[in-house]
């Protein structure tokens, strides 16, 4: 035992070197609060063993050295005082934090905070003194040009078509300017809606399609897609920017002069509106005219008066500057086509797209990013990796070669070289949880391992090695114990940890979530909406006791509803009639009312009851697109299908569906997190009821249990908590 220990002070954690005995128990008393305790199978004994589960706080090979969170260390020092413990038996070194330089990043125009997120942004760049400067944000979570490859391209002196667009063409920007496409991203086969706007004209668009929209009469732009806008267009106006033209002052000699070169006639005048009127019996010369109007930025709109008498109405206040909108006036869906978006070179950048709905949480937090000026880092799970990359390149000023992407531990120590280069460190690292988490935990077990020769720093310099000023955490409930582990190697001058809840019952975590996300240091302060109708859907499994269903896994007394999936899909008859059941679910949740878009999520515990619902739900209803989602399948699979079966891992959360109308979930869970994140895959809808199902079977006694803690939980949540019966089982 050492004579003498160091107490080393970072910013986000501190470590204990060389601990005495009189410390070792302040140590390992600290280690014991922060260890959660329970039930687990011992491989030996094949049976189930009270023990210790998983502890927050780390412990280094042989003992040399515990690494806690910041956060824990106040309760460490009381623990020395009240031990008595002699100030000359350690010492305590801090280590005060390098800034690191700052970088050029900007958030892209059209990205405009709404009320609550410039709330939350303004809260996360706050300076704090003593909260480590680690704000947890928690907001609910809620682009792209994605057009047909039939949808017209106007280019410099006539048009083309988006499938006919090649990288480095010269296309016009809806300011009328010339830019040239920079990359052209193929898509597949899309569900296309087709947007009519108030003087006649329309386009065809994916739901991913950004737009830069002016709700009712604000004069201030939303980036915002065509899912979003199907929501909102019949309870507000929605506007766009009408063509902009540099030569106003020459706009309307230029409508005068083609109109007398065409021997056209002003039929009649509106002197309250301002709109023209011009009639001619050629139709040619009418479609002519409007052509030319919309050409010079007014709304020009056309009408058959009769067989050879045709009208063009032309609102002059667009032509002279003072109308500089278009109103939407319908959103159809006209089938799927072949369909892909482009990236251009201009200012707004509204083109950029990959293909990844952008949550509330991501938009605050980048934008966050940019207000602080340093390089960034975002830890996530290897799943949200490419998403977050989409959501950087779309929402800042940053160039995809600029974004860094760690996923193993090759990447990770490439990337810690690049100070060694001459090659410019990017400006964004996405990396993944489970790499940075395997560097530590190698450390942990053998710090002088040969292999962690690979990497051009320790792990605790990592952020202040490549000049990352801001460490993003990204849906933090989900892996507590590796975000935790991660913090006690932090030191960094910000952090953002992101969470649409921090629900648990393990009294355990919710002191690490209090220690470590102080509630202080929280926004959460938007209040619910209860929109949703839940269903609590009951069934019976005849003669349970002696149906031979089993409920968890061999070894175990636990409940395992993968145990339980597992059974029903080995008994044939049992597995029809479970199926049926889900089939006919579907028909009276879904299928009956349905309307054009509206989609369905069904969520179960298992790969191969996935491809079992997915297979009896296409023989019931072939003539809908029905997907499983699963780590094997394509994003796409989230998002187009009018039917997606998935898992609450793949699916629970990170993920909006656009139109999600109904969710049922057969999995029987206890967790509060996993079924508020489930429950939360639903969005309001206007003028649409919103539902939830839910199965459980009455004859479990799990099951009944799960139910009534369901029922307290949705009870502040959810608009209407309904009972249904389903049918019995017969195995």
């Amino acid at each position: 035992m050492s004579l003498h220990t160091t107490i080393e002070k970072y910013s986000h954690f501190f470590v204990v070197k060389n601990p005495t005995k009189n410390i070792y128990p302040i140590v390992y008393q600290l280690s014991s609060k922060y260890t959660q305790f329970g039930m687990k199978f011992d491989p030996f004994t094949k049976k189930q063993k009270w023990g210790p589960l998983k502890t927050f706080a780390i412990y280094v090979e042989r003992g040399t050295e515990f690494r806690f969170h910041i956060g824990q260390f106040q309760e460490f020092m009381d623990g020395l005082l009240n031990r008595y413990v002699d100030k000359s038996s350690y010492s305590i070194i801090e280590h005060p934090i390098k800034l690191p330089e700052k970088i050029d990043v900007e958030v892209k125009e059209g990205w405009t905070l709404r009320d609550y997120q410039q709330e939350a942004h303004d809260f996360i760049v706050e300076e704090t003194e003593g909260n480590f400067n680690s704000p947890l944000v928690m907001i609910q979570t809620g682009g792209g040009k994605l057009q047909p490859l039939d949808a017209k391209i106007k280019i410099p002196g006539g048009w083309t078509t988006m499938g006919e667009v090649k990288p480095g063409q010269t296309i016009t920007a809806w300011d009328g300017s010339p830019t040239t496409v920079l990359e052209v991203y193929p898509h597949g086969l899309k569900e296309i809606y087709q947007v009519t706007f108030e003087d006649g004209r329309s386009t065809q668009c994916g739901l991913e399609h950004l737009w830069r929209i002016y709700f009712d009469q604000s004069e201030v732009g939303h980036v915002c897609n065509t899912a979003a806008i199907l929501e909102v267009y019949q309870e507000h106006d929605c506007y766009i920017d009408l063509l902009q033209t540099t030569h106003q002052d020459a706009i309307e000699k230029s409508l005068a002069s083609y109109v007398v070169r065409s021997l056209l006639n002003i039929s009649s005048f509106d002197e309250e509106s301002g709109d023209l009127y011009f009639q001619t019996d050629d139709e040619t010369l009418a479609y002519r005219l409007q052509y030319h109007v919309r050409s010079l930025g007014g709304k020009a709109s056309f009408k058959t008066i009769s067989e050879k008498n045709y009208e063009v109405t032309v609102d002059s206040r667009s032509l002279n500057g003072k109308t500089k909108k278009l109103k939407i006036i319908s959103i159809d869906y006209v089938g799927e086509k072949e369909a892909q978006c482009i990236a251009i070179d201009h200012p707004d950048h509204l083109y950029i797209t990959d293909d990844f709905i952008v949550t509330h949480n991501t938009v605050t937090a980048l934008t966050a990013t940019a207000t602080l000026k340093y390089r960034f880092a975002v830890i996530v799970l290897a799943s949200y990796v490419d998403k977050w990359v989409g959501d950087i390149t779309s929402i800042l000023e940053i160039d995809k070669s600029e974004v860094a992407v760690i996923r193993g531990s090759d990447a990770l120590q490439r990337c810690t070289r690049y100070p060694e280069t001459d090659l410019p460190t990017p400006k964004a690292f996405v990396i993944s949880i489970s790499t940075i988490a395997n560097w530590y935990k190698l450390y942990e077990e053998q710090k002088d391992h040969p292999s962690l020769e690979a990497y051009s720093c320790k792990p605790w310099e990592l952020f202040s090695h490549l000049g990352i000023g801001t460490v993003i955490f990204d849906e933090v409930h989900q892996h507590p114990h590796a975000v935790y582990r991660i913090y006690t190697y932090l030191h960094a001058p910000r952090t953002i940890s992101l969470s649409a809840t921090l629900l648990t019952k393990d009294p355990t975590l919710q002191k690490v979530q209090a220690m470590m996300f102080p509630h202080h240091r929280r926004y959460d302060k938007l209040k619910l909406k209860r929109y949703i109708t839940v269903h609590a859907c009951a069934y019976q499994i005849a003669d349970f006791i002696h149906s031979k269903v089993r409920t968890s896994e061999y070894g175990q007394n636990s409940y395992s509803h993968t145990a339980f999936e597992k059974s029903i899909l080995k008994h044939p008859r049992l597995s029809k009639q479970y199926l049926d059941m889900i089939v006919k679910l579907v028909e009276s949740s879904y299928i009956e009312g349905k309307m054009e878009g509206d989609k369905l999520a069904i969520f179960v515990g298992s790969a191969k009851m996935a491809d079992a619902v997915v297979g009896a739900l296409k023989k019931q209803f072939g003539r809908l697109d029905i997907r499983t989602y699963l780590e094997r399948d394509p994003y796409e699979n989230a998002i187009v299908p009018d039917i997606r079966v998935s898992t609450i891992l793949s699916l629970g959360t990170a993920i909006d569906i656009p139109q999600l109308r109904v969710s049922i979930m057969t999995n029987s869970i206890e967790s509060p997190i996993a079924n508020v994140q489930t429950l939360g895959r639903l969005r309001e809808l206007k003028d649409r009821d919103v539902r939830f199902y839910y199965l459980y079977c009455s004859t479990i006694p799990k099951h009944q249990e799960y139910h009534l803690k369901k029922i307290d939980l949705f009870s502040s949540r959810v608009k209407e908590h309904k009972q249904l019966f389903l049918r019995t089982l017969y195995p």
